[in-house]
């Protein structure tokens, strides 16, 4: 969030714009993740109590993805900085980490015209994420499975400005719509509150591109 060229939210949306879900699914599915399906927010329907796909969304849209990026100030596609995409060697390699990887950033290239970098970290996750924390690139992979079954643990403890485990995303709207649904007011208010704020981390700043969930 705070490297240029993505402290930019237009170019953090350029570059969600121009993921095609539908093929990255199946190349997971390949990968044993057999209950994989599409995802544009990070809260899992079954945790949220709603899905929100189709609702809160960031689609294809390879045209949008290029106009964004000249918003930006790249309508020269090859003036755009070097771009680094962590991705974790831990697990099966080069399983589905890299391959989804090497799809997104062959996306990137054929829908924006932008060079992406893929790097990987060592063999153990705790490796990736203290690379994350001690020296970020500007694109990286992270998964999450929670802690418990509450959009709390996806939200707050991820991207609340003083719980967040990897730094970068600081929205006082979003502090305070966590905080609120943090403190106990009934389960269709804090609904609400958390769709607000899934709205602002994944459409408005696209703090996070998400993938799929399983």
């Amino acid at each position: 969030m705070h490297l240029p060229p993505f402290n930019s939210a237009i170019v953090r949306q350029a570059f969600a714009y121009a993921i095609d879900r539908a093929p990255l699914i199946e190349m997971a599915k390949r990968y044993d993740v057999d209950s994989a399906t599409p995802a544009t927010t990070l809260t899992p329907p079954d945790t949220l109590g709603r899905d929100l796909y189709g609702e809160v969304v960031i689609s294809f849209d390879p045209e949008k993805a290029r106009d964004l990026l000249a918003q930006a100030g790249y309508p020269d596609p090859s003036a755009f900085p070097d771009t680094i995409f962590l991705v974790s060697g831990y697990g099966a390699y080069p399983g589905a980490r890299f391959n989804i990887a090497t799809a997104m950033v062959e996306m990137w290239n054929m829908h924006l015209g932008v060079t992406v970098e893929i790097e990987i970290v060592g063999g153990d996750w705790r490796q990736h994420y203290d690379r994350i924390a001690s020296n970020p690139s500007e694109l990286y992979w992270f998964g999450w499975a929670a802690d418990y079954n509450d959009p709390d643990n996806f939200l707050r403890e991820l991207f609340q400005s003083d719980s967040q485990p990897v730094g970068g995303f600081t929205i006082s709207e979003f502090d305070n719509l966590v905080d609120r649904a943090a403190r106990g007011v009934s389960p269709a208010e804090r609904q609400q509150l958390y769709i607000q704020a899934e709205r602002l981390l994944c459409k408005t700043e696209v703090a996070v591109i998400p993938l799929y969930q399983s």
